[in-house]
């Protein structure tokens, strides 16, 4: 036939004859462009709980560009910020209409807990005898203390009678 379609890459060729069997021969080689290949490069996971702050780039080569990125959470550009934990995909369509899929986790990290596990209030008027015992846990160990009274331990002993914070 003239014409031939559903091609793979590679080379053809083709031997053409008119009524007088005159020929010519046309070579032709058919290309195809690299494999659209798509890849995290960094993802940047949430340091303190609460905060959407992750991130994720991506890396794209192959195909042929442009390229436009469709994010699982709504997200045209190709690299999201500020976004919350979770699983995150994004649909990748070249300038062919060639597509791929790749997805990425942004993790959080876990709540500071701090509980109260005893006090001890003042024995006699005017003593330094009270003490606060706490027990702080999650976060990313290790932790530091500061107290309102500028004490910088987990637990304050030889207290006297008042209000005291940590943060």
């Amino acid at each position: 036939t003239q014409d031939i379609a559903g091609l793979k890459a590679g080379r053809y060729s083709v031997a053409v004859s008119d009524g007088f069997s005159c020929s010519d021969t046309l070579n032709i080689e058919v290309t195809e462009p690299p494999k659209l290949d798509g890849k995290v490069i960094r993802t940047t996971d949430i340091l303190c709980y609460g905060y959407n702050n992750g991130e994720v780039d991506i890396a794209v080569s192959g195909g042929k560009a442009p390229y436009s990125f469709n994010w699982s959470n709504g997200s045209k550009s190709e690299d999201i910020r500020n976004i919350p934990s979770g699983s995150y995909s994004v649909l990748i369509t070249d300038a062919n209409g060639c597509q791929e899929i790749i997805t990425a986790e942004v993790n959080e990290k876990p709540l500071i807990i701090r509980s109260l596990d005893d006090i001890q209030n003042i024995k006699c008027y005017g003593d330094v005898t009270g003490s606060i015992d706490i027990t702080v846990g999650g976060g990313v160990p290790p932790y530091t203390y500061e107290w309102n009274n500028g004490a910088i331990t987990e637990d304050l002993k030889n207290l006297k009678a008042g209000v005291y914070e940590v943060v």
